[in-house]
């Protein structure tokens, strides 16, 4: 399950990274936003950590197409007002 849970990370992160305002850049950014404090962070904690290697094998295998990815992480309590800001 595991495997299968950064597979889809994975092919995630390549859609979005692929999107035409990323292909003008240096870096792909790639934003993982979630309850990561809280409460709710036993659930989304692991989608950040999932996330972070996901980049760190994606960059040590020299990124996509040249670019290396940065992962930019906001965390939004579980909170809608604080999400639609994030």
């Amino acid at each position: 399950m595991k495997k299968s849970v950064v597979k889809s990370i994975l092919a995630v992160a390549l859609g979005f990274g692929l999107a035409a305002p990323s292909l003008a850049a240096d870096t792909i950014k790639l934003g993982v936003a979630g309850a990561h404090s809280g409460d709710l962070a036993s659930y989304g904690l692991p989608s950040v950590n999932a996330a972070k290697l996901v980049v760190e094998q994606v960059n040590a295998n020299g990124g996509i197409d040249g670019k290396m990815v940065e992962l930019l992480v906001e965390d939004d309590v579980c909170k809608p007002e604080v999400a639609t800001n994030t």
